[in-house]
């Protein structure tokens, strides 16, 4: 069963194939080989957008495939397709309808590193002058918060496996952890954004009170 990935524990990383333990020289140079890996990987990634776009130019749209897990219950999975010119509102309304809860509440999107850390927010709701103030965020200075309605979902893919981390109703605080897995040209019979698989009964999204 498909869990979001998770980068390697440090006692994974000191440990050689037969499971015995690496100098630090053999870290660095596991650090180097994951620094090229990553330069490659992102290459490659960068040369299919490259690709999709022009492929776009010629009325194909590019279609972003994510995989998204409830936080705490990971065998609840589904699979949603959607365009890259399509807005996060609209990802954020397929989830909602994918998972069978009401749109009720707020709901933001966080676009995350490979550790789930939460850095550029994508929000519903209502922004104000401030949203971008934190006096406790500490590090370089903090991206703007976007609105769903504006912000479209290629201009904030920068990763071939983008992971991003949504939470809706603050109160509640659902998180869901969504990874980008397949990017694909469009199928110019169906309508996106739509859900491809469903794997798991999603929790209710309100408690039931027997009186």
């Amino acid at each position: 069963r498909w869990r979001p990935t998770e980068p390697p524990s440090a006692t994974q990383r000191s440990l050689n194939p037969s499971g015995q333990a690496q100098g630090n020289d053999s870290c660095v140079n596991c650090d180097q080989s994951s620094n090229k890996f990553n330069s490659i990987r992102q290459y490659w990634f960068s040369l299919a957008i490259i690709l999709l776009n022009l492929a776009n130019q010629s009325s194909t749209m590019a279609v972003y495939r994510f995989r998204i897990v409830f936080e705490d219950q990971e065998d609840i999975l589904r699979e949603i397709e959607i365009l890259g010119k399509q807005t996060f509102e609209s990802f954020h309304r397929n989830i909602q309808e994918a998972i069978g809860f009401d749109n009720s509440k707020d709901a933001s999107f966080f676009m995350s590193d490979d550790y789930w850390r939460k850095g550029q927010e994508i929000t519903t709701r209502k922004l104000a002058s401030d949203d971008d103030d934190d006096d406790d965020y500490r590090g370089p200075k903090k991206p703007k918060v976007k609105a769903m309605h504006e912000a479209k979902i290629a201009d904030f893919i920068d990763d071939p496996h983008q992971k991003i981390v949504y939470v809706f109703d603050p109160a509640a605080k659902w998180t869901l952890l969504i990874e980008l897995f397949r990017i694909q040209n469009d199928d110019p019979k169906a309508n996106y954004p739509r859900t491809v698989k469903t794997d798991g009964l999603a929790p209710k999204q309100y408690k039931e009170v027997i009186v």
